[in-house]
């Protein structure tokens, strides 16, 4: 049984076989690049983070219901937490965008 947070308030539990979302479509492979953040940066400069993460945690949400069959408390939870998080970044998406901090 793996243990996987959704949130730094739920851990959750699972049983099955929940295959890894690939990270590079949110940054780079480390051992590839020189700049292991150089996609990530790409997608805070053109604005589209947010929908780059809520995208990924949707391929999240459709393993999750996929891999665990049963409809059971643990299912409910951790799709309730992916989708509350989905919904605080479509929030994010319209409201804010992210800028860099001054370097001192």
């Amino acid at each position: 049984m793996n243990t996987y947070k959704i949130s730094s308030r739920v851990p959750i539990a699972v049983s099955g076989n929940l295959r890894p979302i690939p990270s590079y479509l949110i940054r780079d492979v480390e051992e590839d690049k020189e700049s292991p953040h150089e996609r990530l940066v790409f997608h805070v400069n053109t604005g589209d983070y947010f929908g780059v993460v809520n995208t990924v945690l949707g391929f999240c949400e459709e393993e999750v219901m996929d891999s665990i069959k049963e409809n059971s408390a643990q299912k409910a939870a951790i799709l309730e937490g992916i989708r509350t998080i989905r919904k605080d970044l479509d929030y994010l998406d319209a409201n804010y965008r992210i800028v860099p901090k001054e370097k001192v």
